[in-house]
């Protein structure tokens, strides 16, 4: 698992991992993760489009680079 957090700006916290990645960092990951160990209780949630939105609208400054 060490090798995971140090690859992917992910945290792990008890059994629960979570992060935000492109698409083909969270394709990568999966392939590690199944590499490691497989698992019948498998479960990805993703953020629903309307609470990224309500987050973005909340605070856009936290989402936008001034670069």
């Amino acid at each position: 698992m060490i090798k995971i957090k140090g690859q992917y700006n992910v945290n792990i916290d008890n059994k629960q991992l979570t992060g935000e990645l492109d698409d083909a960092d969270i394709k990568a990951l999966l392939i590690d993760l199944l590499q490691l160990d497989s698992s019948k209780n498998f479960k990805i949630d993703e953020l629903p489009v309307e609470e990224a939105m309500k987050s973005f609208f909340l605070n856009p400054e936290e989402f936008l680079n001034d670069e």
